[in-house]
């Protein structure tokens, strides 16, 4: 996957927690999930289907990224 990390605010108390923890940048990626919430990876077909569904549950649904193709010697999720 690629992850772009512009496409919402991260929470200032994630920053606080990683230098007071002096937290490695991929375990505070992985374990904090930096206020996004719950992820879904979804085909691009049926993203405005999802995102109208989410919105009638109450959620703000919107994109992080891409599923892209894996590449050995890559990481598995990527950010940008």
């Amino acid at each position: 996957a690629m992850v772009d990390t512009s496409c919402w605010k991260i929470p200032p108390i994630f920053e606080i927690l990683r230098r007071l923890g002096n937290i490695p940048e991929d375990d505070y990626r992985r374990t904090f999930n930096l206020g996004v919430g719950i992820v879904f990876a979804v085909p691009r077909r049926h993203v405005i289907k999802a995102e109208r569904l989410l919105a009638r549950l109450g959620e703000t649904p919107f994109s992080i990224g891409e599923v892209i193709e894996y590449r050995r010697g890559h990481p598995r999720v990527q950010y940008r």
